[in-house]
């Protein structure tokens, strides 16, 4: 029996269940044997979210995502995909937003996002960036316009001054805030 396997069996519609009350359930989805190899976690992400597309209905344009994923460790998802599994990464994450899924992708390093992934993405959360090294400036720099801009502030300076617990967040339909 390899380490990936077990007696648990994944099934995607668990994952619209809903608590007597109506309310949507919380699950968490612990990859720490599986991210070990980058190839199979990305492959088993793609495979999650491919399911998902074909079992969910079509939504159109929500206010509010009927389901959210947040994926840490974000490099390990892109840093070792072959060309092909990323360009299908690339399709998947830009389909499951008509049905109502959104995604976020948890990482230190703006640049772990690839730049095809970047534009597909609704909604982006950044904390405070230090930047001391020409490459991290760089950085800092496409992590401020990956933002629509603001005329009240500048987003690259923000980004230096937010404090502990504070980030910048942006909507591609109604702007972003502090």
């Amino acid at each position: 029996m390899s380490e990936y396997s077990s007696d648990f069996r994944l099934n995607i519609s668990d994952w619209l269940c809903r608590d007597c009350d109506g309310r949507c359930v919380i699950l968490i989805l612990d990859c720490q044997k599986l991210i070990r190899n980058p190839t199979m976690y990305a492959t088993f992400l793609l495979w999650m979210m491919s399911e998902l597309f074909e079992s969910l209905p079509e939504a159109g344009g929500l206010d509010k995502p009927k389901m959210i994923f947040f994926f840490d460790e974000t490099h390990l998802l892109f840093d070792h995909a072959s060309d092909a599994l990323f360009d299908k990464i690339e399709q998947v994450i830009k389909l499951i937003r008509s049905k109502g899924v959104g995604i976020y992708f948890i990482t230190q390093n703006p640049q772990n996002i690839p730049d095809g992934v970047l534009s597909q993405l609704d909604n982006k959360i950044q904390h405070a960036l230090h930047a001391y090294t020409p490459k991290e400036q760089k950085a800092a720099k496409t992590a401020a316009m990956s933002f629509r801009g603001n005329p009240a502030f500048d987003t690259y300076e923000s980004l230096f001054q937010l404090g502990i617990g504070e980030a910048l967040c942006g909507d591609d339909r109604s702007g972003f805030g502090l």
